[in-house]
């Protein structure tokens, strides 16, 4: 009979797999970030990981990792839309803003900043890629326009879509001048500060018409 207390043995495969891909992954997103997707190689992940070239390539190619880079990442930022809806479940008004101003400051971090342009870049030749950018931005949609509708029941269909359809370009847009060489642009005012402003105007006029 075995001892009980003996430690158990993980096949070396198993290992490679549950703390490897992590690690790997780790590896593309900074490299995404600080060198972008066109200078970063095998090796390259290789070596921002700490691990064997063979390593890496046991995964799938630079392609294929990227497309797991960004999944990952996407069902990051669905988990953070959810853990938001449960702290306000009782003020849809509040989720509303609090994801708008979410997702503004986020655009501003280095890492997001740095990030989606080469998401949306790689988007336009790789499918997948492409398919996940669409289904993130369909989950936020849904999540702007059911907090939307549950806080101001008062609006019509066509005012939901005049907001969301002007919001979301809006936000996304912002990426765009996030960059820290581009800061003085916001010198007086918070972005998400200014969104925020622009929606209460336009949520008491269109609730007065």
């Amino acid at each position: 009979m075995p001892n009980s207390d003996a430690a158990i043995s993980i096949p070396k495969h198993l290992v490679v797999e549950q703390q490897g891909l992590p690690r790997i992954l780790d590896a593309v997103e900074r490299l995404l970030v600080s060198v972008g997707h066109a200078r970063m190689t095998m090796r390259a992940i290789a070596e921002e990981a700490d691990v064997a070239l063979g390593t890496v390539s046991h995964f799938g190619t630079r392609e294929q990792l990227v497309e797991k880079c960004i999944k990952r990442l996407f069902d990051w930022y669905f988990e953070e839309f959810t853990a938001l809806d449960l702290r306000n479940a009782d003020d849809p008004k509040q989720a509303f803003f609090d994801l708008v101003r979410y997702i503004v400051d986020d655009l501003e971090s280095v890492r997001t900043s740095r990030l989606f342009p080469e998401v949306w870049a790689m988007g336009n030749t790789n499918a997948e890629i492409q398919s996940a950018l669409d289904w993130l931005f369909a989950r936020e949609r849904d999540w702007l326009e059911g907090h939307l509708r549950d806080g101001w029941p008062a609006l019509d269909d066509a005012a939901v879509r005049l907001i969301i359809g002007t919001l979301i370009p809006m936000i996304e847009g912002h990426v765009m001048f996030a960059p820290s060489h581009r800061a003085s642009l916001y010198e007086e005012i918070k972005p998400a500060d200014a969104i925020i402003f622009w929606l209460n105007a336009t949520l008491e006029r269109l609730e007065s018409v």
